[in-house]
C-alpha cells in the first residue's frame, strides 16, 4: 500500500482436497475464484435468487498480485507453488500466480524433520525409537498411560541406582508430534533401572496387554540397544536446539546459518572421530555410567541382564558410533535440501 500499512486476512480455506501438490494447486485456484466471486453462498429471497458468477479483472487482478507464499516446507507445498506460476506443470490453461517470486519455507518445520527422517531410515535405529518411546509397546508409553504403572515407576526411580540427581514422576509420552518424544526417550535413558524395574513388576502383577509388552521389551532390551538409545537422544536433543531456536518470530535470519554450521560441527564432534558423546556429560555418559553396574533378571523363564563391571565392550560402541556417523552424513544431505543457500542469509567478516 502508499502509507506501508500492513493488512491481514484470510481469503479463504478449502476442507478435504486431497492430498498431493496438485490437489493444493488446485485447491487454492478454487479459493481465489470464490473469494472474487459475486453472490456465492447468497439466500434465495422470495422469489429472487441471485446468480453467482466470478469477477474476472479481480480474479486476474489478484492472481497477478501474489509476489510471495510462506509455506511448512512440506515437499507438496513447495511443488505446488512451482506448478502455480507454471502452466506446464500444473496443466493448467494459464499460470495461477504468474508474478510469484519467491517461495519462503517455514524454517522451525524445516528443522522438526531432521529427527523424523534420520531415524526412519535405519531399521535398526528405527526399532529403538519405536520400542523406547515411540511405539505402543514401549515401555515410556505404558507408563504414561497408567496411572498405577507410573506411580510404581516413580517408586523404583528413588530406589534404584542412577546417575543423575532428578527424580521424575512421569515419561511426558505424547504422540502428537515426532519431537515431542525426546523427553520420553531421554528419561528410558537415564532411568534404565527403573525402567526394568517397572516392566519386571507389570510381568508379576499385571494381567492386561501392558504385561505381554512388558515381558517382550524385557526380552529385547540389551546393552547394544542401550548405547545406541543414548547417542540418540544426545542427537535429538541436539536436534531440538535448532527447532527451539528457529521456533520464534524475532528470531535473526542473519544468525541462521550460524547456527546450522555449528548443529553440524557439535554432531560431528559427539560421534565423530573424537567420539566426545564418551566422555562429555550427556546421555550416552550416563548410560555407560549406569552400565557399569550390571542388572540381571528372569522373564518367561530366560535369563537377561544388561551392563558388566568391566563396562560396554568396545565392540558395541563402535557399532553404534558407526550408525551415528551414517546417521550425519544424511543430516548433512537434509540440511541441504531444508536450509539451502539462496534462502539463509550469509555473513561475512570484512577485515579493512
Amino acid at each position: 500500500m502508499p502509507n506501508l500499512e500492513v493488512r491481514s486476512g484470510t481469503l479463504g480455506h478449502s476442507r478435504d482436497a486431497g492430498t498431493g501438490a496438485k490437489a493444493i494447486t488446485d485447491a487454492t485456484c478454487k479459493i481465489f475464484s470464490r473469494f472474487c466471486s459475486r453472490f456465492y453462498g447468497a439466500r434465495e429471497i422470495g422469489s429472487i435468487k441471485q446468480t453467482m458468477f466470478v469477477k474476472k479483472r479481480l480474479r486476474t487482478h489478484l492472481r497477478k498480485s501474489v509476489k510471495v507464499i510462506t509455506v511448512d516446507s512440506a515437499a507438496d507445498e513447495v511443488l505446488s507453488c512451482e506448478m502455480m506460476r507454471s502452466s506446464a506443470l500444473s496443466a493448467l490453461k494459464t499460470r495461477a500466480t504468474p508474478n510469484l517470486q519467491f517461495v519462503v519455507r517455514d524454517k522451525t518445520h524445516g528443522s522438526r524433520r531432521l529427527i523424523s527422517r534420520g531415524w526412519g531410515t535405519d531399521a535398526f535405529l528405527k526399532e529403538i525409537v519405536q520400542l523406547f518411546c515411540r511405539s505402543r509397546a514401549s515401555m515410556a508409553r505404558i507408563i504414561q498411560n497408567s496411572r498405577p504403572i507410573q506411580c510404581k515407576f516413580r517408586h523404583y526411580i528413588a530406589t534404584s541406582i542412577r546417575v543423575v540427581g532428578t527424580v521424575a514422576a512421569n515419561m511426558r509420552a505424547a504422540a502428537h508430534r515426532y519431537e515431542s518424544m525426546q523427553k520420553p526417550f531421554g528419561r528410558s535413558v537415564l532411568f534404565i533401572h527403573a525402567v526394568i524395574r517397572t516392566a519386571l513388576w507389570c510381568t508379576q502383577t499385571r494381567t492386561d496387554e501392558s504385561s505381554r509388552s512388558a515381558a517382550d521389551w524385557l526380552l529385547w532390551i540389551n546393552n547394544e540397544r542401550c548405547v545406541q538409545a543414548a547417542m540418540m537422544a544426545d542427537a535429538s536433543d541436539q536436534t531440538l536446539m535448532l527447532t527451539r531456536l528457529l521456533d520464534s518470530e524475532n528470531v535473526d535470519p542473519a544468525i541462521l546459518v550460524g547456527e546450522v554450521r555449528t548443529y553440524l560441527a557439535t554432531i560431528d564432534l559427539l560421534f565423530g572421530d573424537q567420539e566426545r558423546c564418551l566422555t562429555v556429560f550427556g546421555y550416552t555418559k550416563v548410560m555407560l555410567d549406569t552400565l557399569s553396574r550390571p542388572m540381571v533378571w528372569s522373564v518367561k523363564g530366560t535369563g537377561c541382564s544388561i551392563g558388566s563391571e568391566r563396562g560396554v565392550p568396545r565392540s558395541i560402541i563402535l557399532k553404534c558410533l558407526d550408525r551415528m556417523r551414517c546417521w550425519i552424513k544424511l543430516m548433512r544431505a537434509t540440511l541441504a535440501v531444508e536450509f539451502p543457500d539462496f534462502e539463509i542469509a550469509h555473513a561475512f567478516d570484512l577485515d579493512f
